[in-house]
C-alpha cells in the first residue's frame, strides 16, 4: 500500500478486541508477589514468564485473538496514507503562508533598522548643532574677557551679554557663570573662583541635547520579533554554567550517550557521574 493511497482497513475499537483477551490478572499478580532468592524459585519465576509470554503472543499475533499487531499497523498505515494524502494539498499552502509571514517579519526588522539608523544619525546632528552652539557661545565669552584685563570691565561686559536682546540661552548661561567667576576673583577669593570656574565648565558640558527627532514607525500589527541564540564556543558556554553566569538548563543531558560511553569503557569523573550496575533477564537461557 503505497503511502499517498487511502487505507481501506479499519481497525476493530479496542472494546471490541478485547473481548477475545483472556484474563491474566492471576498470572500477573503471581508474578508481582513472586520473591526470586533461590535456583528454584528461578525456575519458578521463568516458568510464569514463559507463561505471561505466551498470553501476549496470544494477544498481539494469534489468528483466534485480537491480533493486535495487525490492526496497529493498519491504523499506522492510514494514519501514514491520510497525513500524506493531506501534504498534498496542505504542503503548497503552507509554503505560501511561510513566505508571507517571513516576509511580514522582514519588512518589520527592516523598519526598525532604519528607525535606529535615523534615531542615530538625529541625534548625531543635533549634538552637532549643540556643540557648534557652545563652541559659538564659549567663543564670543573669551573674546570679551580677552578685550581687557580689568575684572571690573569684564564683568559689565559679561552683563551686557547677559542682558542683550540678542544673546542665545547658551550665551546667557555661560556669562552669567562667568560672573560669578569675576566677582570672586575680585573678593581675592581666587580658591573658590576656580572651584566656580570648574563648575561652570561641567555644567557647560552638561548642556541637554535634544531627544532624536521622532521617526514615522508604526508596528505591523502580529508580527513578533524574537532574538534567536547560536552557540558559538561550546567551551565558553560550559564555563558560564559552571560558573553560575547561566543556569544549566539550558543543558539537555543525554542519558543514552552517557550510559552508551560508560559500557565502552569511558570512565567519567565519579563527582559527575555515579556509575551503577543494573541486571536484567532478557528471555534466553
Amino acid at each position: 500500500m503505497s503511502e499517498t493511497s487511502v487505507a481501506t482497513i479499519i481497525p476493530a475499537s479496542p472494546e471490541v478486541l478485547s473481548l477475545k483477551v483472556p484474563d491474566s490478572s492471576p498470572l500477573v499478580t503471581q508474578a508481582k508477589a513472586l520473591q526470586i532468592k533461590t535456583d528454584e524459585d528461578v525456575i519458578t519465576a521463568k516458568d510464569i514468564r514463559t507463561q505471561l509470554k505466551a498470553r501476549e503472543k496470544f494477544i498481539m499475533d494469534d489468528p483466534t485473538g485480537p491480533q493486535f499487531t495487525i490492526n496497529i499497523k493498519n491504523a499506522h498505515s492510514l494514519h501514514k496514507s491520510l497525513v500524506a494524502a493531506a501534504k498534498v494539498f496542505t504542503d503548497p499552502i503552507n509554503e505560501a503562508v511561510g513566505i508571507i509571514d517571513r516576509g511580514l517579519g522582514n519588512h518589520e526588522l527592516e523598519k526598525r533598522r532604519l528607525k535606529e539608523l535615523a534615531d542615530k544619525q538625529a541625534k548625531e546632528d543635533q549634538e552637532a548643532a549643540q556643540k557648534k552652539i557652545m563652541d559659538a557661545a564659549t567663543a564670543k565669552i573669551n573674546k570679551a574677557l580677552a578685550s581687557t584685563g580689568k575684572i571690573e570691565q569684564q564683568i559689565a561686559d559679561m552683563e551686557e551679554i547677559v542682558n542683550g536682546p540678542d544673546s542665545s540661552e547658551t550665551e546667557i548661561e555661560l556669562a552669567s557663570r562667568q560672573i560669578e567667576v569675576l566677582r570672586m576673583k575680585l573678593d581675592s577669593h581666587t580658591e573658590k573662583a576656580a572651584q566656580i570656574q570648574k563648575t561652570a565648565e561641567q555644567a557647560a558640558d552638561a548642556l541637554p541635547v535634544a531627544s532624536p527627532a521622532a521617526v514615522d514607525y508604526t508596528k505591523t500589527k502580529g508580527v513578533k520579533v524574537k532574538k534567536i541564540g547560536e552557540v558559538i564556543n561550546k567551551t565558553a558556554l560550559i564555563k558560564a554554567v559552571a560558573d553560575g553566569k547561566l543556569p544549566d538548563v539550558i543543558f539537555d543531558i543525554n542519558q543514552g550517550h552517557i550510559n552508551r560511553l560508560i559500557n565502552m569503557g569511558i570512565v567519567f569523573p565519579s563527582d559527575a557521574v555515579k556509575v551503577t550496575e543494573e541486571a536484567k533477564y532478557g528471555g534466553r537461557g
